[in-house]
This record gives structure tokens, sequence and C-alpha cells, in this order.
């Protein structure tokens, strides 16, 4: 993977529970995503607090400005998200999708 990161699935969605989530790709595979999520979180100038991998998941608990999100691997379909976890990250979304578009472009 290079330093760019690749976002083709850039979109601010809503989760069932109502928070707010950036899909960011579907190209990235369960070997690359470590790397990815790090690379994200560096971009939006933030620190990874935790990692978890699961059988068919993997996710990185990230802070960005103070608030918690996740970044998700889910292998079906895959996809890699961002993930608010209240209503402080929640506010957060449409910034960080806006500096994620610019820096994509």
């Amino acid at each position: 993977m290079n330093n760019r990161l690749t976002l083709q699935a850039l979109s601010i969605q809503k989760m069932e529970c109502g928070r707010r989530y950036l899909t960011l790709s579907e190209n990235i595979s369960w070997e690359c995503f470590q790397q990815f999520a790090c690379q994200l979180t560096d971009m939006l100038e933030g620190k990874v607090i935790r990692k978890f991998d699961g059988v068919d998941m993997r996710m990185l608990e990230v802070d960005i400005k103070g608030c918690t999100f996740r970044v998700v691997f889910d292998d079906f379909p895959v996809m890699v998200t961002l993930e608010s976890t209240d209503s402080r990250s929640d506010l957060l979304i449409p910034e960080l999708f806006q500096k994620l578009q610019e820096s994509s472009t």
C-alpha cells in the first residue's frame, strides 16, 4: 500500500442506533488493515488507544480531538469504517469527512 490513502467509498452514513460513521474503503485487505488504520489515524491527528482482532472483524479504538472513534474492518461485505461512539464524536464526523475529502483529491 502506498502512503496515500485510497478512500473510494468515502461517505457519511448513520448506524441503526443513530450514530454517524464514515465509510472509507472497500479495497483494503485483512492484512493491510492495520497499516491503513494507522495512516488514517495519523492523517486525522489522532492516536491509537487499543487494537482488537476477531474472527471476521478487526478494530482500532482511536482518540481524535479528545473523542473516541472506532476504525473497523469488516470482511463481509469488505468495508473499512470510522465510527463515532457518542454524541461528541458524532459532531466531529462532518469535519473529519471534509478533511479526508480534501486530502484524497
